[in-house]
C-alpha cells in the first residue's frame, strides 16, 4: 500500500498528490490527516496524507519512504477531506489551500514554528 501526499507549500505545477511509500514501523499508526515529513526533490518537505492508493502508475522502486508523522493525531476527517476536493474543484484553489480551510486554526502557524 502506498500514501498519497499533498504538499503543505505548492506552486502550480506541484498541486498535485504524491505518492510514497509506507515504512513498516508507520503502516499501523499512519491515517487520512496526519502531517508528515516527506523526501521531496533534495530536500524534506512537509505533507499531509490525504489516501491510500495500492497500485501506482510510478514504479515502487522508485518511490520513497515517508520519514515520519509530524503529529499524534489526524488534523482533519476524511469527511472534511471529501469538502476540500469539492472546494478545490468548484474554486479553482489549491489543494492544499481547500485542506487549510478545514484543518485546525493555526496549523500553518506551527509548520513554520517547527521549522
Amino acid at each position: 500500500m502506498f500514501a498519497e501526499v499533498v504538499l503543505s507549500k505548492t506552486t502550480p505545477k506541484l498541486d498535485k498528490i504524491y505518492h510514497y511509500k509506507i515504512p513498516a514501523e508507520l503502516e499501523k499508526k499512519l491515517t487520512i490527516g496526519h502531517q508528515v515529513l516527506i523526501p521531496f526533490g533534495n530536500r524534506k518537505a512537509v505533507g499531509y496524507v490525504v489516501g491510500f492508493v495500492n497500485q501506482t502508475e510510478v514504479p515502487a522502486s522508485q518511490l520513497k519512504d515517508i520519514l515520519e508523522i509530524k503529529t499524534e493525531t489526524p488534523l482533519f476527517k476524511p469527511e472534511a477531506l471529501k469538502l476540500a476536493k469539492w472546494m478545490t474543484e468548484y474554486y479553482g484553489c489549491y489543494f492544499i489551500s481547500a485542506l487549510r480551510a478545514v484543518m485546525p486554526p493555526g496549523t500553518a502557524q506551527r509548520e513554520k514554528l517547527k521549522k
